[in-house]
This record gives C-alpha cells, sequence and structure tokens, in this order.
C-alpha cells in the first residue's frame, strides 16, 4: 500500500497539478491537485528515508551476524564446541536490545567472534 503511494500516486499527482496549472482555469482544481501533491509528496520522501534507513539496518544486523557465524562455525567444526558455547553466553548477557536502540549488536558480534576464533 506504501509502496502505492510512494511510486504511484505521488508523481500522478505531481503531473496532474503540472497539467492543470497550463490547462484548466479553475482556480481550486490547481490549487487541490497542487496541496496533493505537495502533500503526497512529504508522505513519499519520509517513506522512502524509513525504507532505506530499514534496508541500512538490515545490512548492518546482516553483517555481523556472518562474522559471528563464521566464526561459530569454524571452531564448532574443530570440535571446540564449549568455548563457543561459553562465549555465546557472555553475548547472551550482554545483549539487551530495545525498541529504540541496536543494543551494540555489531560490536557485541564483532568482538565474540574474535574471542571465538583466538586460539586458548
Amino acid at each position: 500500500m506504501i509502496n502505492f503511494v510512494c511510486f504511484i500516486i505521488t508523481p500522478s499527482l505531481l503531473i496532474a497539478w503540472l497539467v492543470s496549472e497550463f490547462k484548466t482555469a479553475s482556480r481550486s482544481i490547481r490549487c487541490t491537485l497542487g496541496l496533493l501533491a505537495i502533500l503526497s509528496s512529504c508522505f513519499g520522501v519520509a517513506q522512502v528515508t524509513g525504507f532505506a534507513v530499514r534496508l541500512q539496518y538490515n545490512a548492518w544486523y546482516s553483517g555481523a551476524y556472518k562474522t559471528l557465524l563464521d566464526a561459530t562455525v569454524d571452531k564448532l567444526k574443530s570440535g571446540e564446541s564449549e568455548d563457543v558455547l561459553q562465549e555465546l553466553r557472555i553475548m547472551q548477557k550482554k545483549f539487551h536490545p530495545q525498541y529504540e536502540s541496536r543494543a551494540n549488536f555489531d560490536e557485541l558480534a564483532r568482538d565474540t567472534a574474535i574471542r571465538i576464533r583466538a586460539d586458548k
């Protein structure tokens, strides 16, 4: 639904407003289309920005998780499951996600991966 608004309705309103400026004598139609085009543009910009932020977060979490997963799999293959489990428990105690923050997941994942990869 939001994509429909951003990519169909907003450009359509902008084009209709532009056409009405040259083809329509009615001031109320021009003003209404202009107002709707401006409002939908603001809404569209907010939606596109939110989408870009979500993509950034997805890339951010994916990179951190891949680092941790690679280190975990490597150590499990070498038979050091207790070391891996110990480090993951430490990470679990430090990880406190909240809706307004990412709980430094990238740092926790990177540090845990470094400790898992380290030879003891």
